[in-house]
């Protein structure tokens, strides 16, 4: 999103889903637990690992606190 834009729920197609599944262990191999990407259409735009961010728009767009479920999933990986 640019400053100032609103954030709209985005459909999650088989295109999307290739990307991710295509980027997703890379990153976990590289230690990464939690990562951003920027997509647009079948292309990935971006990889944010410092800065994965989206939480707080994903639940003012859809109603569901996510913040919960990745904080237990931290815990429990801190825990291993």
């Amino acid at each position: 999103m640019r400053a100032g834009a609103t954030a709209e729920p985005a459909t999650i197609d088989a295109a999307v889903l290739r990307l991710a599944e295509r980027v997703g262990p890379r990153l976990a191999e590289d230690g990464m637990f939690l990562a951003g990407l920027d997509i647009a259409g079948d292309q990935l735009l971006e990889v944010n690992v410092f800065s994965p961010g989206g939480l707080g728009g994903a639940q003012n767009t859809t109603g569901v606190d996510f913040a919960p479920v990745v904080v237990e999933a931290m815990e429990r990986r801190a825990r291993s």
